[in-house]
């Protein structure tokens, strides 16, 4: 086991002090992508170029203030972390104070990316039922409930900073 692979013992479980394992962020990576690619597609084809641009420009800009503010703070800065972005964010100088929770409502942003095209699938569908609507409400659904499996059970569950986050109270974290 290389040195950076070493781990606290968190009922059995792994605490990745390291890099996570490939797979992790993978995983993580493939999911999102969908979520985007779902959202994308819902967005273009119920209101066209320009919304999906607004979109887009949504998405981008998240993705970068949340990589600049949030992810310099964490302790996975530089390093694969559960989302693979991690290694991504050592663009940005890293904040030494460690304090990656500190601004854990910024997740709001994150959060719209999938809820934006939810929401609007739901108003269109009580607007004008269509089964393709129906079917692309419930394909992003179960996408963003995978996502959320994987990031509680292989990302949190494994995150040297979870004892902080406000998923411990959702992850099995016993000591903590």
């Amino acid at each position: 086991m290389r040195q950076e692979e070493k781990h606290k013992s968190n009922n059995n479980c792994k605490i990745y002090e390291g890099d996570y394992p490939f797979y992790t962020p993978f995983l993580r990576t493939i999911l999102n992508i969908f979520v985007f690619l779902i959202g994308s597609y819902i967005i273009f084809s119920e209101f066209g170029l320009l919304a999906y641009a607004a979109y887009l420009a949504y998405c981008l800009i998240a993705f970068f203030y949340l990589m600049s503010n949030r992810c310099a703070r964490c302790y996975y800065h530089g390093k694969l972390c559960s989302t693979g972005i991690g290694k991504v964010a050592g663009i940005y100088k890293k904040d030494t104070v460690n304090k990656f929770v500190k601004g854990q409502w910024q997740n709001i942003f994150l959060f719209l990316v999938p809820f934006i095209p939810f929401v609007t699938l739901i108003v269109l569908i009580i607007l004008k039922f269509t089964w393709h609507r129906l079917f692309l409400l419930l394909l992003l659904f179960g996408v963003v409930s995978l996502t959320l499996l994987e990031h509680l059970t292989l990302g949190c569950t494994h995150c040297y900073e979870g004892h902080h986050c406000i998923t411990h109270y959702v992850v099995n974290r016993k000591g903590k």
